[in-house]
């Protein structure tokens, strides 16, 4: 029986999560043409800027479309995770991308369009798990976020290893052994 990992709900979640809503009527423009944003806004009557976190996304979405059907920002975890961060009062936001560098642009999109979007400048955000934590550390170093959340990333190959590497050029996720100076002329990404 094989299971698909796309539809997995979230086994815990909290108060509220289940009535947050999705705005799915967003693009932010990037050098390949727009791509879509998701937002899951608290559910407030307060019309204060919220903050803001970013489900960071590593996975290229044509390759994840193409093994598994649809975009992570469409998965029910992503979804789930989504949800709970709204509940707790933050705006949460999932992307569609095509390469490692979108979340720049979308980060640089989300604050141009604060007011807009109702959200807090000042006060964006990342979480990210397993292989997408090399592109959040990448996006981390290139821009000041409020806050990151790193769960059990997949990050670098150490000892004579190349894993993380390997795994980086088939999948195309940020790998940080090409981005430092010292290693980049042993990485084969």
């Amino acid at each position: 029986m094989n299971q698909d990992p796309t539809t997995n709900a979230l086994v815990h979640t909290i108060d509220g999560a289940a009535e947050i809503t999705v705005d799915s009527q967003n693009v932010y423009p990037t050098e390949r043409g727009p791509l879509a944003f998701d937002l899951y806004r608290p559910r407030s009557e307060d019309r204060r800027a919220h903050p803001a976190v970013i489900l960071v996304s590593g996975l290229p979405d044509p390759g994840v479309v193409a093994m598994l059907g649809k975009p992570l920002k469409d998965w029910a975890s992503y979804v789930g995770w989504a949800r709970m961060v709204a509940a707790s009062g933050i705006v949460a936001v999932t992307y569609v991308n095509r390469s490692a560098e979108d979340v720049t642009a979308l980060v640089h999109h989300l604050r141009a369009h604060a007011d807009a979007l109702g959200i807090d400048p000042t006060r964006i955000g990342v979480w990210a798990c397993s292989g997408n934590v090399p592109t959040a550390l990448a996006l981390v170093a290139k821009e000041k976020l409020a806050c990151a959340a790193f769960l059990y990333g997949y990050l670098l190959d150490l000892d004579g290893a190349s894993d993380v590497a390997n795994a980086s050029a088939q999948y195309h996720f940020a790998c940080l052994r090409c981005r430092s100076k010292s290693f980049r002329s042993k990485c084969r990404c």
